[in-house]
C-alpha cells in the first residue's frame, strides 16, 4: 500500500525546492548586474573626477572589489 501523505509530501516538498531555486538564481542575476554597475561607476568617477582624494576613494573601493575572492562551485 502506498503512503499517499508521504508522497503528496515529497512532491510539495521538490516544487517549493524548484521554485526557490529559481528565486535564487534570479536574485544572483540582479546582484551580478548590480555589481556591474556600480563598477563601472566607480570606474567613471575615477576617470571623471577632478579631485585627487575622490580618485583615490574610487580606485581604493575599485582594487577592493576586485580583490575579492572569486568562488566558483558550478
Amino acid at each position: 500500500m502506498i503512503d499517499w501523505s508521504y508522497f503528496v509530501a515529497k512532491i510539495v516538498t521538490m516544487v517549493a525546492s524548484w521554485l526557490d531555486a529559481g528565486n535564487l538564481r534570479n536574485r544572483v542575476y540582479k546582484m551580478a548586474e548590480e555589481a556591474e554597475i556600480m563598477m563601472t561607476a566607480l570606474e567613471d568617477i575615477e576617470r571623471m573626477s577632478r579631485e585627487d582624494n575622490i580618485k583615490r576613494y574610487a580606485r581604493t573601493a575599485i582594487e577592493t572589489v576586485k580583490g575579492l575572492p572569486v568562488e566558483d562551485d558550478y
